[in-house]
């Protein structure tokens, strides 16, 4: 967005001073939200049910056994806020693959929008005062000097335009039966684009942004956005830190 504004010429100098408060528009959102985009499939022909038994496997070779642990943990205990059961030994009734990944560094445009200020100088002013007799009259003036301090006066936007190093995180997780031939039930993806590297940082809020579409259909990409007092993900974190063993 380019806002211009012309201002009336004057006779006193105009020094203009860009504040920099910086807007973001692109990259970040609201400093409550956290902004995620999903993309889920499902199959019309098959079925993941309420009181359905998961065991949660990666699908990442090269995640260490203490990360997949603390992922499984995060995914277990949300399934579980879905209606599903964690299987209680090898056999269950839908096998979960999950991946959690950090891309490498994306250059991406941020757009801003910087206040303009116009500064007009301090000036002095002479004032001419009447002096009058005693009819009333003016018969001469007497002057005086009034100093007029500077004064700052918002005059628009700024639109400023930044190249910043992002990363994306995203989580897949898919469904299957185990007797299928890995026929999917259903494919979620959900992404998240910041500066922010930390995955385990982002991992609760990229399964709070999945959750309500775990086993639906997406019509593409949906934009999500994820409040910090969110139920879900206040119990998402709480698991954090004591993953399970199963």
């Amino acid at each position: 967005m380019f806002i211009n504004m012309k201002l009336p010429s004057c006779s006193f100098s105009l020094t203009v001073k860009a504040v920099f408060l910086t807007l973001t528009i692109i990259i970040s959102g609201c400093a409550t939200n956290y902004r995620a985009t999903v993309d889920s499939l499902r199959n019309p022909e098959m079925t993941m049910n309420s009181g359905d038994s998961f065991r949660v496997v990666s699908s990442d070779p090269e995640m260490s056994q203490l990360r997949f642990l603390e992922l499984k943990s995060v995914i277990d205990h949300s399934l579980e806020l879905k209606g599903y059961s964690v299987a209680a030994s090898e056999k269950a009734d839908v096998i979960i693959e999950a991946s959690l990944h950090l891309s490498d560094a994306i250059q991406a445009v941020r757009e801003s929008m910087e206040p303009i200020y116009y500064v007009r100088q301090g000036y002095t002013r002479t004032i001419a005062h009447p002096v009058r007799n005693e009819e009333g009259n003016i018969v001469r003036y007497s002057y005086s000097e009034v100093y007029i301090p500077p004064h700052r006066s918002f005059a628009g936007y700024d639109n400023r335009v930044h190249t910043v190093t992002v990363f994306d995180k995203t989580l897949t997780l898919s469904a299957y039966k185990p007797d299928s031939a890995k026929a999917e039930i259903w494919n979620l993806t959900v992404n998240h684009r910041s500066t922010e590297k930390d995955l385990r940082k982002n991992l609760p809020y990229l399964m709070a942004a999945a959750l309500p579409y775990i086993g639906e259909r997406t019509d593409g990409e949906v934009a999500v956005s994820v409040e910090e007092k969110d139920p879900n993900l206040l119990k998402i974190k709480n698991v954090l830190g004591s993953p399970r063993s199963k």
